[in-house]
């Protein structure tokens, strides 16, 4: 059975919108038993108002800390004090930290220094740098985290932009790498390397459910590689594409050599036209 690990979410309210909220607790438990569920905030101010109900609809316990000084963002402190009492004074496997303030790169870094899971859950503008801090970072506001159905109108181009460069060009290399060391690349190896190399190296980033789904989505533009499935139908891997026949002569029918035709003699046609008639 697998082990239910406990997670730890803490909220960053002053940065996050309270409409990602339902994603955000989503995402959690895809980690585990959400045990501690904590936002932090200047609650006098307006800009966290909306906050408030979801306070009640996901059980938060709401952390108070007014401002000092005004723009600046009260919260941050009374976020990095309390998930460091966490750390050591309970017993949690992951740690979800919904921000996009990169204030809290040291935070992240600290709890992943103890071989803590630290998720970040963010905004597309957060800064690559942080990003990077986090064993996995979401972004809230991808496409795959959108609620809204596409209007009939906007149909998608089979050929539409999926993936960035730097990370397409990174997966050939995790791919002929792990080709050249066993013959074949493992998808769940490949999910590995990548995500070591980019914390936001995740299927629901680039709106697929999995692993699977991202590759035949990016499989042209991958090059020469043919998905194969294990005999126990369930473990997938890359294999180099067979090389293929001369397309030119594949498709080149054969000569056919036709039976030259019958020539007749001018003699004997000569003496068909000079028969003489009968009686």
């Amino acid at each position: 059975m697998k082990e239910n690990k406990k997670v730890a979410v803490f909220i960053d309210a002053e940065n996050i919108s309270a409409r990602f909220a339902d994603r955000l607790f989503a995402e959690a438990a895809n980690y585990g038993d959400v045990i501690i569920r904590r936002v932090f905030a200047d609650w006098s101010s307006v800009n966290v108002q909306a906050w408030k109900e979801v306070v009640n609809r996901h059980s938060l316990l709401a952390e108070q800390q007014f401002s000092a000084v005004k723009g600046k963002n009260s919260g941050d402190i009374s976020l990095i004090i309390n998930a460091m009492m966490v750390l050591f004074e309970r017993d949690i496997d992951v740690f979800c930290l919904a921000s996009s303030d990169s204030d809290f790169t040291r935070l992240v870094q600290v709890l992943r220094e103890r071989e803590k899971t630290v998720i970040g859950l963010g905004l597309k503008q957060t800064a690559q740098a942080f990003v990077n801090a986090f064993s996995e970072f979401i972004y809230l506001d991808s496409e795959a985290n959108k609620d809204t159905k596409p209007t009939p109108e906007k149909k998608k181009d089979k050929h539409q932009f999926v993936i960035e460069y730097d990370r397409l060009s990174a997966l050939k290399e995790v791919i002929d790498k792990l080709i050249e060391e066993d013959g074949w690349a493992l998808f769940a190896r490949i999910a590995t390397e990548m995500k070591n190399k980019f914390s936001d190296f995740i299927p629901r980033n680039y709106n697929c459910k999995s692993l699977k789904e991202l590759i035949f989505k990016i499989q042209p533009m991958l090059g020469n590689y043919d998905i194969r499935t294990a005999q126990d139908g369930t473990t997938m891997f890359l294999i180099p594409a067979a090389p293929q026949e001369d397309t030119a002569k594949k498709s080149k029918p054969k000569q056919v050599k036709r039976a030259p035709k019958k020539v007749e003699n001018k003699d004997n046609k000569k003496q068909h036209k000079k028969r003489p008639k009968n009686g």
